[in-house]
């Protein structure tokens, strides 16, 4: 049987942390920090700091809050989202392209990763004022109007984790009430409106775009100066965004219909 020591030896932290999160990527896999331990010869505090990275990175996620840990659902997530055609960002490429001539404005599709919220697609506004697509590229999951998507539609365990970390652009704390009553508005109107979180004089309205599953596919945004957005303009925007979502959650779902009007 192979001792603690030679385990330490073989493996440096790097080198072991990617095995640790490894050791998750297979079906169904739940695995204890204490089966961690004796797989890869670490000490507790040791083990437990090393999962918290992975943690931390949206790699893995405590389903107990007691240290039984499987993969992140983000990350679950994001992987079909590489890994199947029918519920990649490529099937909202047109959908986006459409968004983006239909309001004249910037449109994203986000996906998020642990804490941070990507741009995996974008197509900005052609006009002379416009938003660019840089700011939004890698944010945190508390800022703008596609993080409080991809937030409001978390798994309650992951919301829980995420929940003492939040702070608006200001630095001010939120209570968890009140941020809870803002995302189940956002989950019972179907979309989420930002004025200036990311940068100052711009407003966004996104909506949520599923897996077949109900799991979040992406978050549909258009992003414009303020003063493009004001009252029958926002209204629109809305209507738009929330329409786009809708199409890209039918083609993810299979809808011949749709498939054929994507293709």
């Amino acid at each position: 049987m192979t001792d603690r020591s030679e385990l330490n030896a073989r493996y440096p932290s790097f080198e072991r942390i990617v095995d640790m999160w490894l050791a998750f990527v297979k079906p169904d896999v739940v695995l204890t920090a204490s089966a961690i331990a004796r797989k890869f010869g670490t000490s507790r505090s040791s083990t437990y700091r090393y999962l918290q990275i992975l943690r931390d990175r949206g790699l893995i996620e405590d389903i107990d809050g007691n240290g039984t840990y499987r993969l992140a659902s983000g990350f679950v997530n994001l992987v079909r989202t590489c890994e199947d055609p029918a519920s990649s960002a490529a099937i909202a490429e047109v959908y986006i392209n459409q968004l983006a001539a239909a309001t004249g404005e910037t449109a994203l599709f986000t996906t998020r990763m642990g804490d941070r919220v990507f741009c995996s697609l974008s197509v900005e506004s052609r006009q002379a004022v416009r938003v660019s697509a840089e700011p939004v590229s890698n944010t945190p999951l508390f800022a703008g109007s596609s993080a409080k998507v991809h937030l409001a539609y978390m798994t309650d365990a992951e919301r829980a984790r995420m929940l003492p970390r939040h702070r608006l652009p200001n630095q001010t704390a939120v209570e968890p009430k009140t941020l809870e009553q803002l995302l189940q508005r956002i989950r019972d109107q179907g979309y989420a409106i930002s004025d200036g979180e990311i940068e100052a004089g711009v407003r966004s309205v996104s909506a949520p775009a599923f897996f077949p599953s109900g799991a979040l596919l992406g978050a549909v945004t258009i992003a414009a100066p303020a003063y493009r957005l004001q009252d029958a303009a926002l209204k629109q925007a809305v209507l738009h965004v929330v329409a786009a979502a809708r199409h890209i959650t039918e083609v993810a779902a299979g809808s011949p219909l749709h498939r054929a009007n994507a293709a």
